[in-house]
C-alpha cells in the first residue's frame, strides 16, 4: 500500500479513503547552540498539515526561519524535535522515499560546477535522481522549451543571470515530475 493513502475505512455505504496530508509539520523544532552564547530558535514548534492541492506561501522578514524550514521540509536539516512527513513518509526516517515526493528549488546560487553547460548539469541532476535516457532528455528538453533556456541549453552555468540560475534551478526541481515541488 502507497505510504500516502491509509486504510479505507467503511461505515455502512459510506466509503472513504483518508489520505495523509502532501506535507506535514508536528512540532518542529530546529534550534542552534553556537558557542558562548544563547541557543538561537530559528523554528520553534511548527505544526502545519498542508492538503494535496494547495499552495503555501511562509511570509516573514529577514532571518525569520523560512529558509530553515524550507530545509526542514527537504531533508537538508535535521530537526532539533518534531517530525516532517511527506505524503506520510517520515524526512529523518524514511529520507529517501520522501524526498522522491519533493521537487526542490533552493535558493538561487552559483552552481559548484560552473564550466559545465546547463545540458550537462540537468543530465547530471537526472541521472542522480534515477531519470534515464529518452525520459530525461524529453522532459529537459520540454522544461527549458517552457522557461526561454533552450538557446542558452549549450552556455556554461558561470554566463548565467540569476534569474536564469533560478530558471535552471525550477527545470530541476520539475525534471522528475514530482507530485510536491518546494520553493525558497
Amino acid at each position: 500500500m502507497d505510504a500516502h493513502i491509509s486504510d479505507t475505512i467503511e461505515l455502512g455505504s459510506v466509503r472513504n479513503i483518508y489520505h495523509s496530508p502532501a506535507i506535514e509539520l508536528r512540532g518542529l523544532t530546529k534550534t542552534y547552540r553556537p558557542q558562548a552564547s544563547k541557543p538561537m530558535h530559528a523554528v520553534a514548534h511548527v505544526t502545519l498539515s498542508v492538503p494535496a492541492g494547495q499552495i503555501v506561501g511562509v511570509l516573514g522578514p529577514s532571518a525569520a526561519g523560512k529558509t530553515t524550514l524550507v530545509k526542514l521540509i527537504t531533508g537538508k536539516l535535521r530537526p532539533t524535535a518534531g517530525q516532517v512527513h511527506v505524503w506520510g513518509y517520515d524526512v529523518t526516517h524514511e529520507r529517501a522515499r520522501a524526498l522522491h515526493q519533493l521537487g526542490m528549488a533552493l535558493e538561487a546560487g552559483r552552481q559548484g560546477r560552473r564550466q559545465i553547460s546547463a545540458w550537462q548539469h540537468l543530465l547530471h541532476y537526472g541521472h542522480e535522481m534515477d531519470i534515464e535516457g529518452l525520459k530525461l532528455h524529453l522532459r529537459a528538453t520540454q522544461l527549458l522549451h517552457e522557461l526561454d533556456l533552450w538557446e542558452r541549453r549549450d552556455a556554461p552555468l558561470h554566463t548565467y543571470s540569476n534569474t536564469m540560475q533560478r530558471k535552471l534551478a525550477l527545470v530541476c526541481a520539475l525534471l522528475a515530475d514530482p507530485p510536491i515541488v518546494v520553493f525558497d
